[in-house]
Order: C-alpha cells, then structure tokens, then sequence
C-alpha cells in the first residue's frame, strides 16, 4: 500500500533520467528484493489501520547497493543471498532509521507533493535496470542471473552520482563496517553518524540524511542508549515478519540479539519527546496502532 508515490533510482547509458511515480517504484522493489522492506515499513508506522509512512525508493536502493558491495556474505566476499541481504537492511535501518522521498514538515510528517531523496518521471524499463545493478554485486548475488560484471565501470558511476555521492569510496564509508554483524543498534548508529560526518553529498541526500537525524534524536525507536529500545525491537520485527525472515538456529531473532557483542544498557534518558501529530511521524510512529506487536 502507498501512501505517497515512492520514487526509484534509474540509471542510463546516455543521460541520467529523473526519478520513479509509483508504478516504476513497484517494479523496482520487486526485483530489488526490498519490497517486503517497503511494506513492513508501512505497516510498522500505520495507525488504526491506516496506512503509515512509505521510505524512500532511493533510501533502500542505497542502503540495498552498499550492503551488497560492501558487506560479506557467507563466502567471506561481498555479495548476500536473500535472507543476509535483507537482514542486514532491516538491522540498518533499525539502527539508522530512514528517509522519506517527500521532505517533512516540523512534526516529522510528510509534506505531500515536495520533493526529498527522490522526485518524479523514469524512462521505462530503467527501474529494472537499477534493482539488477543493486543485487547484482559480488559472488553471490541475491539474483542468480546476474553479476555486477553485467554492467560497465560508466554504469556504476552514473548510479553513484544518482544516489547523490561523487564516487563509490563515499558510499564505501558508510557500509564497509566489518564489525556491522556482531555490533548492537547503538554501535550501528554511531558508526554510520561518524561516516556522514564529513562527506559531500548531493542536495537531496543531504535532506534524507537530515531526516534520519532528525529520526535519531526524537523517535524512542532510535534513541538506543547502548540497546535496544521496546520500540527499537518492534520496528525490526514488523520488517523481519514482513520478509518472512526466520530466527537463528538457536531460536533467537536478530532483532533482540547481535553475535560477538558485549555492549551494555547505560540508562540514560531519552534526548527528547516526540512532538504531537495528527498522521503517522517519523518522531512518534513508534506509539501508533498500527505498530507490530
């Protein structure tokens, strides 16, 4: 269910087209193995039965693209299957938080019609194209027909400059986290806080970026104080449910538990309130109806 059109990133051999609607979004999401992300999402934020929050195309084809190049998979190289790409999407973002394609008002609410990390018009076939060029990295791409070798070094670049970096070492910083399996939310956070710190960025990115800031500072979901939050842990269960993902072989979910970690509650307070809003906010979905149990 869409609540706003999300938007998709595209990538070309001869320009570089502007952004998805929603019909170009679906398709991809659905190759890109990130539409039960979407959706979960959507139902994590939702309140009395309503549709909540839709994060942006082009947020989860960036955290999609760099989990893949720069996270290893169960071979020791990068590339993930299905089930380690989409976990380690789902613990990103219950560490990070995530952006909306649309910019936000001061209640963390989205404002209809704006334009934030995404926008409008795709050429068709382009959202394929792209979702392909996100799974399609290293030795064990989640789609098995195809390879990162599938696309030139003009092709990656594009993309790169799309998802608003100057090059692929920007992105690069931001994923290639060796301890990322075996790290808590709150180390996640700190390490991707520190990574962004300095960058250069293009200006929509900068606005997705803000956001989830913006997220971390007021959202109980994200104010980790060295756990995880209730709010923390039922955020990442309505993802993992969403993608029907199983627990580890001991019976433990990912969501309330991270290998080779020692990390321990500090018991500080919450930095700030939620402030009040009429519609599904990405500073107080955490409390809405909709929320996974």
């Amino acid at each position: 269910m869409l609540r706003f059109a999300k938007s998709a990133v595209a990538v070309s051999l001869i320009i570089l087209p502007f952004f998805a609607h929603a019909f170009n979004d679906s398709i991809f999401l659905k190759t890109a193995e990130l539409e039960c992300i979407s959706d979960g999402v959507e139902t994590a934020t939702g309140r009395g039965g309503s549709p909540g929050l839709t994060p942006s195309a082009k947020f989860l084809a960036l955290v999609g693209f760099g989990m893949q190049r720069f996270q290893k998979g169960t071979n020791g190289t990068g590339g993930l299957e299905r089930i380690a790409y989409q976990q380690k999407i789902i613990e990103f973002i219950q560490a990070n938080g995530f952006c909306l394609s649309e910019l936000t008002d001061a209640n963390g609410q989205a404002i209809a019609r704006s334009v934030g990390y995404g926008g409008k018009g795709m050429k068709e076939g382009a959202p394929k194209n792209v979702a392909l060029m996100v799974l399609g990295t290293g030795t064990k791409p989640v789609n098995a027909d195809t390879s990162q070798s599938a696309f030139n070094t003009r092709e990656t670049e594009m993309l790169v400059k799309q998802l608003g970096f100057n090059s692929m070492d920007d992105i690069k910083a931001i994923f290639q986290n060796d301890t990322f399996s075996g790290s808590t939310p709150d180390q996640r956070q700190k390490f991707f806080n520190a990574a962004i710190k300095n960058g250069s960025y293009s200006e929509d990115l900068k606005e997705c970026f803000r956001q989830v800031k913006e997220m971390q500072a007021k959202n109980p979901a994200l104010i980790h104080n060295g756990t995880r939050s209730p709010e923390s842990i039922r955020l990442c269960e309505a993802l993992k449910s969403s993608c029907a993902l199983p627990n580890y072989d001991d019976g433990k979910s990912f969501c309330e538990v991270s290998r080779q970690s020692n990390i321990k509650p500090s018991g500080s307070a919450p930095k700030s309130s939620a402030p009040a809003g009429s519609g599904p906010s990405l500073y107080n979905f955490t409390s809405g109806s909709g929320a996974a149990q």
